[in-house]
């Protein structure tokens, strides 16, 4: 098995209040709970000061609020389209802003292909979501019988005997690192 586990940048200060609106009506949610979430987030008003000078309100019209229990919630309706995209030997994993794409096979380069294409539709649709995916902080890791990612092997034989290279684990042709271990929500 091959996981991803991917951060995104400013997740829930990228969250487009009118698409999350929207999200709910197509959810057959009433019209005023969507106008309720609307009036309560669609604009932010956020006051700006030092130690010497009061610089004054500024307007915020993306986001949600860090801290709001709805949040979460609101966070998990925005991305819920996204298991539409993951499809083909690959699943998704989701607690709030934090990720994890897997595919599973015997075959570790046919479970790497599936995470690639997993990967490439993930990425998609980031940028369908105004998201901005963390390279620094996306990490790959392999699950596997044997001892350690090192020992995995990155040239295989095929049954003509030919070598066949097991491709790498990436996002839009970005390596990810891969890891024996992450700490996950945390």
């Amino acid at each position: 098995m091959v996981a991803a586990f991917l951060n995104l940048k400013y997740a829930y200060d990228s969250v487009d209040i009118n698409t999350l609106v929207v999200h709910f009506q197509d959810m057959g949610l009433s019209s005023n709970i969507a106008k309720c979430i609307f009036e309560l987030f669609h604009c932010k008003i956020l006051m700006l000061k030092n130690d010497i000078f009061n610089l004054g309100e500024r307007f915020s019209f993306l986001g949600l609020p860090q801290g709001s229990p709805l949040s979460p919630f609101l966070f998990n309706v925005y991305t819920a389209s996204l298991k539409d995209y993951v499809t083909n030997g690959c699943d998704i994993l989701q607690f709030a802003d934090d990720f994890v794409l897997f595919s599973k096979h015997e075959d570790l380069s046919v479970a790497v292909r599936a995470l690639n294409v997993a990967l490439t539709k993930f990425c998609n649709w980031c940028n369908d979501h105004n998201f901005t995916i963390s390279f620094s902080k996306t990490k790959a890791m392999v699950f596997t019988r044997k001892n350690s990612p090192q020992e995995i092997p990155f040239m295989v034989f095929t049954r003509k005997n030919s070598p066949q290279e097991i491709p790498f684990i990436n996002v839009r042709g970005v390596r990810l690192e891969i890891v024996e271990s992450i700490r996950y929500l945390v």
